[in-house]
């Protein structure tokens, strides 16, 4: 990279140098160059300190300025940092090469501009004054009018402005259309000499274009002859999360193994988190290893040992276990046709999960529990029982399923039961996607106990993350894995143990907003007689049992204080 020396004096009076000294030391090398004039915030004390660059952003800064090709693959595991010394190196060259012009393109506008707000805290906390025509949030122009400009991998956007330098595409391997977006952002690069395109991404799938481009291409960047079929354009860049990527064990805590991560702040207990919810996903996104479109989600060997908990004399489970938990709470997978409605009960204790109580609602349950004629697709019959076990069991907190017609179910039993019912849609997938990561951390830690049964077993078994190739979060399903061609029981269990955060305290509140029944209704029949087996569900005989304000733990426990507890660990 050529130094512009009028440029160079300029830095070399500011920083309180001769312009010798820093042009020996920075010929060659633009890391020198950084560390010299860049400072930035410390991520812990928020202070500013000298930039300081590690190996692994050495490697990828003298690729982009020294690399011999037209495209840069970076295939990297997570929090590696590299987009930051992309726009780093990119910041740097336009400082020297006015005019130039660099578009950063990411799945979602949000992101590229985060990029953009990396280049500009550099500008503000340079040792050395960098002036700027314009900073938007999308849009940053140099006095010398080198610019960065944040846009969506939408192919559509890329029309119109001026030719480009280098093109980041920011975690390409997550773009909706990876051609469509590399054709219309390569035509930025189409005039001038030493352009480059730059593909910085963790893996998402296997055989999209992002992987097909770094498999294409070599460690020595243009190779082969031109004409053949060795022949690349593409330098070829493969860096996990920590060096020792081979020799880590993804089932195992990363804090009970040698692990020597790349970057010297990387926040290993954090990660192990991350490894705990999705041992297979760790592997990938960390440690670069071979991708999979879809994967077992859960452990065998941890349900196993989740259900011998279980199934042990002394475990206490069904409708007549009193709540002594910190938060009991009651998850209903919501199925007509072909699913079933299932119900599931956890106590939540601590950061523990001990299921109590699992029912697969029939047209025979509800017969049983009064209704002449019982129809399992009838809203008001399932939010009746449903708020029956809950009441029998004296729950805090109800999650139902309000995916398609689940809605008309959870406005139900939202009317009788008001704010302990957390309507959930299972679209929402990066909630959903959370959930299923704390259930599985849950079990493999032996954290979550479950009752033994063969059904729940195979559904758990069964479940199955899915990646999209559309970059969108991932899904899960059992229904195409399973024997019984069903989740619901599984699906269940997860909203039960571990439910989506919600904004207010659910439970027996005065205020609660319930609807009391003086009478059956709907097409109750009169059958009122008590069940002798309190296994089985009492059927409903008056307005107590709809009560919000009847407290039927004998001022035992302090449920107020048990619903703040369960709020300051689950609220987001």
């Amino acid at each position: 990279m050529k130094v512009d020396s009028d440029l160079l004096r300029e830095f070399a009076d500011q920083l309180g140098v001769e312009p010798s000294i820093i042009e020996d030391r920075w010929q060659g090398r633009p890391d020198l160059l950084a560390e010299d004039i860049f400072q930035i915030p410390d991520t812990d004390t928020g202070e500013i300190k000298d930039l300081e660059l590690f190996d692994t952003q050495r490697r990828a800064m003298h690729a982009y300025f020294y690399g011999n090709a037209q495209t840069i693959s970076n295939y990297k595991g997570r929090r590696i940092g590299y987009s930051f010394i992309y726009c780093l190196s990119y910041l740097i060259q336009g400082m020297f090469i006015p005019r130039s012009f660099y578009p950063v393109v990411s799945r979602k506008k949000t992101q590229a501009e985060e990029r953009l707000s990396d280049i500009q805290t550099l500008i503000d906390n340079a040792k050395v004054e960098i002036p700027t025509n314009t900073d938007n949030k999308g849009y940053i122009e140099l006095w010398n009018e080198t610019a960065f400009k944040a846009y969506t991998g939408d192919p559509d956007g890329a029309r119109g402005d001026r030719p480009a330098r280098s093109v980041l595409l920011d975690e390409m391997a997550f773009m909706e259309n990876q051609k469509g977006t590399k054709r219309a952002f390569g035509a930025f690069l189409s005039l001038g000499n030493d352009r480059k395109m730059v593909q910085v991404s963790t893996p998402n799938v296997d055989n999209d274009l992002f992987l097909n481009t770094f498999e294409r291409g070599t460690a020595q960047g243009m190779d082969g002859e031109e004409g053949t079929d060795e022949y690349s354009t593409v330098l070829s860049i493969k860096q996990p999360s920590f060096w020792n990527a081979d020799e880590i064990d993804i089932n195992t805590p990363l804090t009970e193994q040698s692990v020597e991560p790349v970057r010297p702040d990387m926040n290993i207990h954090q990660i192990e988190d991350e490894r705990a919810a999705d041992p297979a996903g760790f592997g990938q996104e960390y440690l670069c290893r071979p991708i999979l479109d879809e994967y077992r989600f859960f452990s065998a060997e941890s349900i196993d040992r989740a259900m011998d908990r279980g199934s042990k004399r002394a475990y206490q489970h069904g409708l007549s276990v009193p709540n002594t938990a910190d938060t009991r709470a009651i998850g209903v997978d919501v199925g007509i046709n072909r699913d079933d409605t299932v119900i599931q009960v956890f106590d939540h204790i601590d950061n523990k999960r001990f299921h109590r109580y699992q029912e697969v609602v029939t047209d025979q349950t509800l017969e049983n529990f009064g209704f002449v004629r019982p129809d399992r697709g009838n809203a008001d019959q399932i939010a009746q029982y449903v708020a029956h076990i809950y009441n029998q069991m004296e729950a805090d907190i109800v999650t139902i399923d309000r995916t398609g017609p689940g809605e008309t179910f959870a406005i139900q039993l939202t009317d009788r039961l008001g704010r302990a019912v957390i309507d959930f849609n299972f679209s929402d997938r990066d909630t959903f996607n959370e959930m299923m990561g704390d259930m599985n951390a849950g079990l493999r830690n032996d954290r979550v106990t479950l009752l033994k049964d063969d059904r729940l077993k195979e559904e758990m078994n069964a479940i199955v993350k899915e990646k999209k190739r559309d970059g969108s979060t991932p899904t899960f399903s059992g229904k195409d894995e399973s024997d019984t061609g069903k989740d619901d029981t599984a699906m269940a269990a997860v909203l039960g143990a571990f439910p989506p955060g919600y904004a207010v305290s659910p439970g027996r509140n005065a205020d609660q907003e319930q609807r009391s029944h003086e009478h059956p209704v709907g097409d109750r029949g009169n059958k009122n007689g008590r069940v002798e087996n309190t296994e089985q569900p009492v059927p409903v005989t008056s307005s107590a049992s709809f009560s919000s304000t009847r407290n039927k733990r004998g001022g035992s426990r302090n449920s107020g204080h048990s619903r703040r507890r369960y709020n300051g660990r689950h609220s987001r």
